[in-house]
């Protein structure tokens, strides 16, 4: 009986020993699944994180590219070209930036690192949470060093922290992002002339021999049409023999010049041609609206009105500036009424007039309706070319293309 007792005694020992290892490798895997688990949440909320960051860089790059000088901007602070290389688009080495703090990287180039005024805008650094890096280059299809179309790319490097670094990849210490986006600068409107009409006909009223158009070095009046059309001679049947005489600049009196041919041979003025254009334009103007507070505005049939802005402000209906209504930059009117400067009204920078729209109903093709314009007593436009600049860097670059970069996608 004792010797029963003794067997029974030790089969419940060996069974609890082996239960209990069985429970203790099961909470050990378990232990392990979770603290996997847990580092590739880490992981994956670091490499989040370097993402949000890149797209912060692109915004970034957005807002400041219209400010910058192209060929000053592709050649770098040094104003010298050394860019190449498989990863010469990129703001910093990937491999570097995965293994080191990015902010301890020197590049022995500086192409395409924006600077303003001597500055260097290239990052945006975050104490102890990483930060963006930023890198412009002309696109493919051009030299790139010489910018002709408007048009570059953008590579935006996001750089986060890793919270949980993995453990048979002890080097890699930070989550990295690369992003690049195809921008066009939105230059069409810069402006050679006070007084810039597209059209096909028009009716100009002027009124009193006070008012002024005045283009200095440039022809006082710019006219484009669509096709063979009435505008230089509705112009000139407008004006009393006293009255051409304050359309005044290069060339005779008055100063005018068509332009078409220009526009054509030219890059960024040939896209007002497309009817794609205008309706891109119409579509977005709404969105970018920030009210006359801001530098880039739309008014939709205003009436009467004194107005002291500085930007571009784009119109469409019946406007009429009175007073001592002031503008310094661009006045933009899209037809649909009739624009009047009128009184001590004044614009320093430019005027542009147009009626453009689709052909026919659901068509493509651009068809230029008549304009109508209004001048009177002493208002006055100005060309002035520092103020157009100003005003056109206001208009936000065009998103022509985006992409996320792989590192077996490069270069």
């Amino acid at each position: 009986m004792r010797l029963h007792v003794r067997r029974c005694d030790g089969f419940v020992l060996a069974s609890s020993i082996l239960i209990i290892l069985l429970l203790g490798s099961l909470l050990a895997l378990v232990h392990l699944l979770v603290r996997a688990q847990w580092r590739s949440v880490l992981q994956a909320e670091s490499q989040l994180h370097s993402r949000i960051l890149a797209e912060n860089g692109i915004e970034y790059a957005r807002a400041l590219l219209p400010r910058l000088e192209m060929e000053s901007l592709l050649r770098g602070l040094d104003r010298n070209w050394c860019s190449g290389g498989a990863q010469w688009r990129n703001p910093l080495p990937l491999d570097e930036a995965r293994r080191i703090d990015p902010a301890s990287i020197q590049l022995s180039c500086d192409d395409g690192l924006p600077h303003l005024n001597g500055t260097p805008l290239a990052h945006s650094r975050l104490d102890g949470a990483g930060g963006f890096w930023i890198r412009f280059s002309n696109n493919p299809e051009e030299d790139p060093q010489n910018d002709l179309d408007s048009i570059i790319l953008v590579r935006s490097l996001g750089v986060s922290p890793s919270r949980a670094p993995h453990p048979s990849l002890p080097g890699i210490v930070n989550s990295v992002s690369l992003l690049e986006v195809r921008l066009r600068q939105e230059r069409s409107f810069f402006l050679n002339h006070p007084l810039t009409v597209f059209a096909d006909s028009a009716l100009f009223v002027w009124e009193g021999e006070d008012f002024r158009v005045e283009g200095g070095d440039q022809a006082a009046f710019g006219g484009v049409s669509l096709q063979g059309s009435r505008l230089m001679h509705d112009l000139l049947a407008s004006l009393t023999p006293p009255q051409s005489l304050q359309l005044k600049g290069a060339g005779l009196t008055p100063s005018l010049r068509d332009i078409r041919l220009d526009w054509l041979a030219g890059t960024d003025q040939r896209r007002f041609f497309s009817f794609r254009f205008w309706d891109s334009l119409t579509r977005k103007l709404p969105f970018f609206d920030q009210g006359l507070e801001g530098n880039l505005a739309m008014l939709e049939d205003p009436g009467s009105l004194v107005v002291d802005y500085e930007g571009v402000l784009f119109s469409r209906g019946d406007v009429e500036l009175t007073g001592s209504s002031r503008i310094s930059g661009l006045l933009v009117h899209l037809g649909g009424g009739r624009l009047t400067l009128r009184d001590n009204a004044q614009v320093e920078g430019a005027v542009w007039l147009s009626n453009l729209q689709g052909g026919a109903p659901g068509g493509s093709a651009l068809k230029a309706g008549p304009v109508r314009f209004r001048m009177s007593r002493r208002a006055a436009i100005h060309y002035n070319e520092e103020a157009i600049r100003r005003a056109v860097a206001a208009l936000p670059p065009t998103q022509l293309g985006w992409r996320v970069i792989f590192p077996e996608t490069i270069p």
